[in-house]
């Protein structure tokens, strides 16, 4: 099972628990994968290097076997699409601040009422689980 993660800098609680729930699902799975993934906005002017990222992970989960990836540009729910498909990836984890920009996006730039979670693996085959407030292995639909 191959895992993307988006995350912020500095993590957030919804983050963490993300982090936290893509450990148990690659838990005694061999051949899995978790990958963490920050993009650095380019209109914010705020910059994380990939060993940042990774040793504020580290610190946070000692042990964790995860591969990063911080990349450049300016629309993150793109990204983290473009990301996951190049990747190879079979699993999103998602906030639900998150879900909620994709929905909005969805529904302004290509006039879809649908659940992006839905939308998303109709269209590209990778499932999405949402984080939400509340707990790590929740979805909110």
């Amino acid at each position: 099972m191959q895992i993307l993660i988006p995350v912020q800098y500095p993590l957030t609680d919804v983050n963490k628990r993300a982090i936290q729930r893509g450990i148990d699902l690659v838990n005694g799975l061999d051949d899995s994968e978790l990958l963490l993934f920050h993009l650095n906005e380019v209109q914010k002017d705020r910059r994380i290097s990939r060993q940042s990222l990774r040793e504020t992970v580290e610190s946070t989960f000692p042990g964790i076997n995860a591969n990063y990836v911080v990349r450049d540009g300016f629309f993150v729910e793109e990204a983290i699409i473009e990301a996951a498909i190049q990747l190879e990836m079979d699993y999103i984890l998602l906030s639900k601040s998150r879900r909620e920009r994709w929905k909005r996006l969805l529904e302004a730039i290509l006039d879809v009422e649908q659940n992006p979670e839905q939308f998303i693996e109709d269209n590209t085959g990778i499932e999405v689980e949402v984080i939400t407030e509340a707990s790590s292995g929740s979805t909110d639909a």
